[in-house]
This record gives structure tokens, sequence and C-alpha cells, in this order.
């Protein structure tokens, strides 16, 4: 068995393969064309030989490699791949459960074959589509050769025609270019857009930089009065590019705002038909920004909002969630973003000065003044003792920046002798890498190499996050580098506190270029979103609709997709929709399919149905965004081809 790792479109890819491997799994892939010189695939995430498409067989478990047959719920599910005894049948059906007796849809027999429950027998599954004209109701949704899914969609249905997808629309990040034919797939793509969000302490403002070109494209004040009594700092960004910054406030009240990254997001507040915002390095006053989303009070008097790091959503908003560290309270509060409001509070045992999100979850926490690191979970809210920095091992113990390794691992530059210190919470071992001059602002890129900022030196630090070899420095322009991130790119950045700039450095040629922002830039966070991506490599793509208002009776009809999900990638289709196009932003998220582990890869849903279901009114305008992501161990990514949506419109009958 030959295992190979290979790199593509920005996603590390393991697959196993084995001569001879077929697909007979009941899966649908039996005898499909890999495109890889006839072999055939064998997808064994835990490295047990069971799989889809093995020759040992499926598995039930494939994150486990001590189980195969024998998974906990066997005895209730009955799944393919669970342990049996010969002659054993069982009644089956793998299609979404609602779809069960409806239409041309019936269940099957699953039998006992050597030890081990076999494919679904006899079954019939949904069809992606209507087979129109046969009077049957082949996708089993409760109608027949409905017309807008047979033959062209004449009035009175409405459809802008199949859509599919560019890694360049507008609102998509994290995605690139489907090699093998129409769609998108998961990479980091040259084409999307990308901000820098930097902090102005000094002025009260965010500089927004095209990541591409440098240029300044925005200047936003925030905080409560705009002034540097806000004090802004850390900045962190979500899964639309938006971002949002931690205004510390010193001695008065601390807040948090939001930036929306394109038009798209914006308010249009005073109704005049036309977004009024920023544009370059002048900041409009207070309020008057139609992209600056909101802001929004944090913590009593003298809290100081301090670190800030965007969770990877729930099922309530898949977009992340922003966590706000108050320094003075030691504690971690979860904001709405949809209006700032504040949804939960944890209290930790250190004071939050960074924190930075793992693959896992677990938001962690540079604990300065406290000589610690912490985490704390932010799905299930739970937090763990706090983990002193060993002053013996790390040569100091008062961390600054804080990021995580491609293997999960914390590191934090510590102030005083210099360098930066690893925890590896699998084993609770330590190490330090003595970069020669202190580290501030820490960052990891893809190759995972760890960034240090050096304020007191002016220089730029590389070095292996595996074995802290092949250290490398150079000598930043500007002054008093603190905070250091990496772009999409691959590039670094560095804000320079001393010279009101930012440096950029394209490590291929060694060579910096220089970025004038505002007064007093000051910060220490994951300002251009990579290692959040990083940890989990989501790509989105949004896109609006709009259908007719002339009646009562004007409605929206079905949503059709086109996707491919392998091993336990999947794909989330969520919508929202308000009476207008500004009104999407606060609207609820509704899920509409999670294609993978629930629906079809090549299916339909009625959207009045869905919505009703969550209780969500349908109106005018609706929004479609879809999240790609690889599974849990982010080996091989789903793709997305095409999503079509159909509606009603009377004035046309």
């Amino acid at each position: 068995m030959e295992k190979l790792h290979y790199l593509h479109a920005g996603l590390l890819t393991v697959v196993l393969t084995m001569a001879g491997c077929g697909c007979n799994d009941g899966s649908g892939n039996e005898g499909q064309d890999t495109g890889t010189d006839g072999e055939d695939y064998c997808f064994d995430f835990d490295s047990d030989e069971h799989g889809l498409g093995c020759e040992a067989g499926p598995d039930c478990d494939d994150h486990d490699p001590l189980t195969w047959s024998d998974c906990a719920d066997c005895a209730m599910t009955h799944d393919q791949g669970c342990a049996c005894e010969e002659g054993d049948a069982f009644m089956c059906y793998d299609g979404h459960p609602s779809t069960l007796g409806v239409g041309q849809c019936v269940g099957g027999l699953r039998s006992c074959l050597d030890g081990q429950l076999g494919s679904c027998d006899g079954q019939v599954l949904p069809t992606p589509l209507e087979d129109c004209d046969d009077g049957e109701d082949n996708n089993c949704n409760g109608e027949s050769d409905e017309e807008w899914l047979c033959g062209e969609c004449t009035e009175p249905c409405q459809t802008d025609g199949p859509v599919e997808p560019s890694d360049d629309d507008p609102g998509s990040t994290g995605l690139v270019p489907n090699p093998d034919g129409p769609g998108v797939i998961l990479g980091q793509s040259d084409e999307q857009e990308g901000f820098a969000w930097i902090a102005n302490a000094e002025e009260g403002t965010v500089s927004k930089l095209d990541i591409a070109t440098g240029a300044e494209i925005g200047r936003y004040a925030v905080g409560l009065s705009g002034t540097s009594a806000d004090s802004p700092s850390r900045t962190a960004v979500d899964d639309y590019q938006n971002a949002y910054v931690a205004n510390r406030a010193f001695d008065l009240q601390g807040s948090v705002t939001k930036i929306a990254s394109t038009g798209r997001y914006c308010i249009d507040r005073n109704a005049n038909g036309a977004i009024d915002t920023s544009s370059g390095p002048t900041a409009l006053p207070l309020g008057e920004d139609e992209c600056v989303l909101w802001t929004s009070q944090v913590g009593g008097t003298n809290a100081i909002p301090r670190s800030l790091v965007v969770d990877f959503g729930t099922v309530d908003y898949l977009g992340g969630h922003p966590w706000v560290g108050t320094f003075n309270e030691q504690r971690l509060t979860q904001l709405d973003p949809a209006d700032g409001t504040i949804l939960s509070e944890v209290d930790i045992d250190v004071y939050p000065y960074g924190t930075a999100i793992d693959s896992e979850g677990w938001i962690w926490v540079s604990g300065r003044s406290s000589f610690a690191i912490q985490r704390a979970h932010y799905m299930s809210h739970e937090v763990e003792p706090a983990i002193d920095i060993p002053e013996e091992i790390c040569h100091g113990t008062n961390p600054y920046g804080i990021t995580i390794d491609r293997e999960d691992r914390v590191w934090v530059g510590v102030w005083s002798e210099g360098g930066a210190c690893r925890y590896d919470p699998a084993t609770g071992d330590w190490f330090f890498v003595d970069t020669g001059g202190r580290a501030r602002g820490v960052a990891v890129d893809e190759d995972n190499n760890i960034w240090a900022s050096n304020d007191d030196q002016t220089t730029l630090y590389r070095f292996s996050a595996v074995d802290g070899s092949d250290l490398e420095s150079w000598t930043v322009p500007g002054a008093t580098p603190i905070g250091v991130g990496v772009d999409r790119y691959a590039r670094i950045w560095t804000i320079n506190h001393g010279s009101n700039d930012a440096a950029r450095f394209d490590a291929s040629s060694e060579t910096f270029d220089s970025f004038p922002v505002g007064v007093g830039p000051y910060t220490y966070s994951d300002f251009l979103g990579f290692q959040r991506w990083l940890m989990i490599p989501r790509g989105v793509w949004v896109s609006q609709f709009e259908r007719c208002d002339d009646s009562d009776h004007d409605r929206w009809l079905e949503i059709v997709w086109d996707t491919e999900t392998p091993g336990d990638s999947h794909i989330t289709i969520v919508g929202r929709s308000a009476t207008t196009p500004g009104g999407i932003l606060s609207a609820p998220e509704v899920v509409i399919a999670e294609i993978g582990p629930i629906d079809a890869d090549v299916g339909g849903k009625d959207l009045e149905s869905v919505f009703a279901g969550d209780g969500v009114a349908l109106e005018r305008f609706l929004e479609i965004t879809v999240y790609m992501e690889p599974g849990m161990l982010h080996v091989v990514s789903p793709v997305f081809r095409s999503l079509q949506v159909f509606s009603y419109c009377t004035s046309l009958v």
C-alpha cells in the first residue's frame, strides 16, 4: 500500500492507493474514473486499511484506526461496515429520511457478507432532477414533473439559469477554479479580494489595505468617539472578509466595531441609493460611513478590550462570531455578528492580550502579565486550567503575540531575553527558539514556518515550526515593527508603530515594500485572516437573487445544485432573505442543505418549505452562501459546480 502526499491548489491532500482497489461499497463510485492512469483509490483516513473503496472493506468509523466494524451505534443503525453474523439482514435506506416512501423512493435490504454488513440492495434513491414527462415523482419531493425542473422554465416560472461559481466572484474567498471542469474547489486564489486591516491607535481609525497593491482603499473612524481615546488595536477577519476591531479605550468605555469588506455588506442608512464610505486614506466622520456596521460596548469602564479572534461559526451563523478578551476583567465575550449584542461570556484566569483559534475550535489566550497561556472552546465554552510559561525553558515568562502552527501547537512571542516559545498540548512539552532578539508578534505560514517581529532591533525572523531550524532574519524598513501576519500570496506583513506604515516582505525575492497608514498603528492579531483560514481551510461563495414582488402569490420555488463531496468533505448551503438588499445582513441564516453528511451531491430543495421549517419568512431578496470544508482531516476538497434558483411571478401568467 502506498500513501501519497501532494499539494494541490493550496490544499494538502492525503490519499491511500491500492492496486485493484474497487469502489463497490454502495457509494455510487464503482468503476469511477479517478483520472490517475487507471488506478483506483482507497479513501482510508485513519490508516487501518478499511474505508471507502478499500480491499479490506468499508469503515464504520474512519477516524479511529482501532474501529472499523464494531462501532458503538452499530446495534441501532446497522450501517454498512458494521459487524454481523451470517444470515443477518436489515432494512435500510441511504437517502434522506424525508424522501423514504415518497414518489419512487423505497428502502432496500442490507445483508451480511464475510462478517460485515454490505451495501443497501434494492433501494431506490431520489434522482437529482425529474425524469420529465414520465408522470413519476423521481426526486421524491411530493411532486411529479415540476415545470421549473422539466424542460425550460417558462412563464410564470423565472430563473437566471444555472450559475457556475468562480473564484473571483464578489464575496468569494478561499477558492480556486476546479481543474477538472466547471466550478471551484478549496484553495487560495490570487484573484480574490483580500485586505490588511490595520488599527491606528493614536487617531481612532482602521486602515484597509489591498494586499495585492498595498494601496489604502479605506479608512474608518471606529469606537465610541472616533478619536485616539478609543485606542483601537487588535483586528480579526470573518469568512466574508469583514473586519472587527477591539477598541481598548484606557480608563474609558471599551468597544468592538465591525467594518464591511465590500459594498455588498454595507447598509444605505440614509436611503440615498448609494453607499457613502471612505475610498482612501481619509475617514468620514464617526457614524457617517455606511460600511462601518456597528459598534458595541464591551465590559465596564477600563475593561480594556484587547484580544480578538473569530470562531468557525455555528448552525445559527456559519460565518463566524467575534470573541473579544477584556484584559482587566479576565473575560472572553462572544458577540452577535449581526448587531454586536453579547451572546455569551466566559471567565478565564489570565489577562487576555492576544488570542488564536486552533483546528479543533480551542481559543488560546496569550496572558500577558499572567505569565501563562489558557484555552477555552468556542462551542462548549469549556475552560481548561491556565498553563504557566516555564522561564527556565522559554527564557522569560511574559507572552505577547500568539499563533497556532500546522500541528496545533501554540507559539507565543516572549518578552525579555528574546525568542519564541512553543507549547504542544498533545504532550505538554515546551520548546524555545532563540532568535537573538525579543519576538513580539508571531505568525505561521502555509509551509509551517514561524515569522516573528522584533521591535527594538527592527528585525523580521523566520524559522521552522518543526524544530526551530533554518533561522533567518531581515532588517525591516520603518520603525518599531510590532505585529506580524501572513497573506494569501505567502508574503509577510509587519505593522510598524514608530513609522506609521506597514512593511510587506516577499521571501522569494527578499524585498520589502512599505505602505503608509494612520497614526500609531498597533495590531498584534490575525489582521489578514490567514491564520484562521489555515486552521480550517473553508471556502465561501456568495450570491444574491431577486424575484418579482407584484403579488402576494409571488414566491420562491426550488434551489438545485451540482456538487461533489469526496471522503468526509462537505458543503453547506445557507440562505438569508429580506425585503431590501440592505436587510440581508441582519436576516437570520437558514441552512438549506448539508451536502455530504445528509443531502445528495446533486439535488434540490423547495425553498419555501425549508424556510418555513425554521419559522423564517421568504422575501423578495434572497442571498445564498455556499460554505465548502474539507472535513475533519483536511485531506480532500469538495467541488461546487453549479447552483440554480427558481421563482414564481404572477404577473407573467
